[in-house]
């Protein structure tokens, strides 16, 4: 690797690849761009194509790399793919939930994600026009744009920090209990 004296090196040998943090997120974006592919899903940064917003870039990235890491949970985004998962009765004319899905789920990949965790405090009010098939089930679901909530916690004023299989544990009962649909603790 090379000669260290007091901490610096002397001599690398020009034939060793150095780390670079560009190509690690190439290779990243790359490894989530083939999973997607696998999930029969579409990327939503083209390198052929990228958007001229920086946020934007960045923002696609992030979330195709979530959407790898989350797997088959985050490649639900039509009515057929809700279909798909769905083992419970439900009215097969409407969309809406409740529905008891059974989805493979890797929560350690999804809990273990940095870029989950990513702040932004630059949320736009409404989404990028790209992701409101995301939000909408492709169309399936009218998308509401009188409703926003803004809970960017970075750290400071969010009602937990640390989240918890103690903490998730009640939520999950109600929810196998039908006590929960729509959320709230």
């Amino acid at each position: 690797i090379g000669l260290v004296n007091d901490d610096s090196v002397i001599d690398q040998p020009a034939s060793l690849p150095q780390s670079n943090a560009k190509d690690e997120s190439t290779d990243a974006q790359s490894a989530a761009n083939d999973k997607l592919q696998k999930l029969g899903q579409k990327p939503l940064f083209d390198s052929n194509d990228p958007p001229t917003d920086p946020w934007k870039k960045d923002l696609f990235l992030r979330l195709d790399r979530i959407r790898a890491s989350c797997g088959e949970l985050c490649a639900i985004n039509t009515r057929q793919a809700l279909d798909k998962y769905n083992v419970g009765p439900h009215n097969a004319t409407q969309v809406t939930l409740p529905r008891q899905l059974q989805v493979p789920i890797d929560c350690e990949a999804i809990m273990m994600d940095e870029d989950v965790d990513v702040g932004d405090p630059t949320i736009p009010r409404l989404p990028p026009d790209e992701l409101l098939p995301y939000y909408t089930l492709n169309g399936s679901i009218p998308f509401r744009s009188d409703v926003w909530m803004n809970q960017t916690y970075f750290g400071t004023t969010a009602a937990t920090t640390l989240w918890t299989e103690e903490f998730f544990q009640p939520i999950i009962a109600k929810i196998k209990r039908n006590l929960n649909w729509g959320g709230g603790a």
